[in-house]
């Protein structure tokens, strides 16, 4: 898309930017000065940010080398009783993750705070919160959080370790390609903002818009908050919103009525069908327009 539409662009924006793919792509094209992207979703707005951080793949390989090392050496020597290690204090963390898996992600997490440098500690973080799920009590295959069924969870016993040592592994493979082919000069803005709104980019600035919406049915398809619920309660980005990223995301308060200005015969019409079957399905569906309408004014 960006080859197509983009040769003659210099700013672009994703408004959606979810895992920052989009602003990895664009780093990769040198005719670009600047890219925005935007998100109401913690998790996303840090994996983006990790996604376009340069980071010099010799060093990222041995700060690897010595936390796998101090990982390895607590995973040996620790006694989760005797010593006092906290756990984090996020709602039913027990039902989610096996006692083992809660240690082994504890050594984790705690020596990858121990990294001075901030752009190599969030790049470690982001593998860190990408092994959560797979360790966890989860049905991988799920968007949503549905726990395993109990003959499954008694033979599901994770070496959390090193699912994290071949997450990291894979991830710097990926930053040495990247770090390799990027384009210094393109600048990357990272906003934690709400496209319904007014944001902080000047007017007539952006010259290329490329983005995938969201779908506005996070109860039966991808449910973007739920699914990155773990991973931001074990990351500490557990504050009271994080059980409401959905209802945030557009279209997750339906409306009051089916009453609108959107101007739309097709829409209305397929309001009306929905309505015979489910009214507050249709009023969901609606919400979604209108922020969606919201987004595009």
């Amino acid at each position: 898309l960006m080859n197509i539409y983009g040769k003659k662009s210099k700013v672009l924006l994703d408004p959606f930017m979810g895992s920052g793919t989009t602003l990895l792509e664009v780093t990769l094209h040198d005719n670009f000065k600047k890219a925005y992207g935007i998100d109401i979703n913690p998790l996303a707005l840090l994996i983006s940010k990790v996604k376009t951080t340069p980071i010099e793949p010799k060093i990222l390989a041995e700060e690897y080398k010595k936390l796998m090392q101090r990982c390895l050496e607590d995973k040996k020597n620790i006694n989760f009783k005797q010593k006092n290690i906290e756990k984090p204090n996020f709602l039913n963390i027990d039902f989610w993750f096996k006692p083992q898996v809660i240690i082994d992600l504890i050594i984790i997490k705690n020596n990858i705070e121990l990294i001075e440098n901030k752009a190599i500690r969030n790049f470690f973080l982001i593998a860190f919160s990408e092994i959560v799920r797979n360790a966890s009590n989860t049905r991988n295959n799920e968007y949503k959080l549905y726990r395993l069924s109990e003959p499954i969870l008694k033979k599901h016993n994770p070496d959390t370790i090193s699912l994290f040592r071949e997450k990291a592994k894979e991830n710097i493979i990926s930053m040495k390609e990247y770090f390799n082919g990027y384009n210094k000069n393109c600048q990357v803005k990272i906003l934690s903002e709400d496209t319904r709104q007014k944001t902080s980019i000047q007017d007539e600035e952006i010259d290329l818009i490329v983005t995938s919406p969201p779908y506005g049915d996070s109860r039966t398809t991808v449910a973007y908050g739920q699914f990155s619920r773990l991973s931001l309660q074990w990351l500490g980005l557990n504050n009271k919103d994080v059980f409401n990223i959905d209802r945030k995301s557009l279209g997750g308060i339906p409306t009051k009525d089916l009453r609108n200005n959107l101007n739309s015969p097709a829409l209305q019409e397929t309001l009306k069908k929905i309505e015979d079957n489910d009214s507050t399905r249709a009023r969901d569906v609606l919400s979604f327009y209108i922020d969606f309408d919201k987004c595009i004014e």
